[in-house]
């Protein structure tokens, strides 16, 4: 047998006998494996089962796209319509990936790892409110009653066995805020995400990884609609009104 060698260690390891991802024969991995399962060894170094490779690839088809206005896409389509190429349009708009944009699961799947040390989750969502914390997961610019895709994530965590502690706690949240800020907050997709996740192990940062992933492919389709129906700069005209 050749020796493994890997730049990175422990991720992917080159030698005469093929490629191996955290161990596994790339031979393994290609058909059988599945992208999704594929993806959660990448970034957790551990093999997801095909139960938690289901839910995996239902959080990345969740989290692919959410329209021209959410801002990742908003400046893919702008970078595109001034024909940068279809790398450099992603790029773009994966820059604008943080706390504000695609880190509400990573705050959330923390804030919950943190109530669940805590014996007091009243409490902790009371600190947070007063030091002017917003309560991740929950709210949404769009949906005020429901958000589907957080109530289909949720329900297949629950039929598949993969809802924890993390999940109950979410739910907990969702009963307690509206007494805490005197108003409903809608339970939505980012706290699905981060419940989920962090019930499946993986930590804070790796929900972030996962949109990341998730949400290129939907940069990838905006960048390349634009090069195929659109004039150069017709975007950006048409996002100050036409002038």
């Amino acid at each position: 047998m050749s020796e493994y060698k890997s730049d990175i260690p422990d991720i992917t390891q080159i030698g005469d006998e093929g490629i191996r991802y955290r161990g596994t024969m790339m031979d393994d991995l290609i058909g059988p494996f599945g992208f999704a399962r594929s993806l959660g060894l990448l970034i957790t170094g551990k093999r997801p089962s095909e139960t938690q490779a289901r839910m995996i690839d239902a959080l990345l088809v969740s989290a692919a796209d959410h329209g021209e206005k959410a801002p990742s896409a908003c400046i893919t389509i702008s970078a595109a319509s001034a024909r940068a190429s279809l790398g450099a349009s992603v790029a773009a708009g994966l820059l604008a990936v943080g706390d504000v944009h695609g880190g509400a699961a990573r705050q959330c799947a923390a804030m919950l790892l943190e109530a669940g040390k805590e014996k007091d989750l009243r409490e902790l969502l009371r600190r947070r409110l007063e030091s002017e914390k917003r309560i991740p997961g929950f709210g949404h610019r769009i949906y005020r009653e429901k958000d589907p895709r957080a109530t289909l994530l949720l329900q297949l965590a629950a039929e598949l066995g993969l809802a924890g502690r993390c999940c109950g706690l979410l739910q907990e949240v969702e009963r307690l805020l509206p007494e805490l800020v005197g108003k409903t907050l809608v339970l939505n997709i980012d706290g699905a995400h981060g419940a989920i996740l962090a019930d499946l192990g993986w930590e804070p940062s790796m929900c972030e990884a996962l949109f990341i992933v998730a949400r290129s492919a939907g940069l990838c389709a905006h960048a390349l609609e634009d090069f195929s129906s659109r004039r150069p700069l017709q975007f950006i005209s048409e996002l100050q009104g036409g002038r």
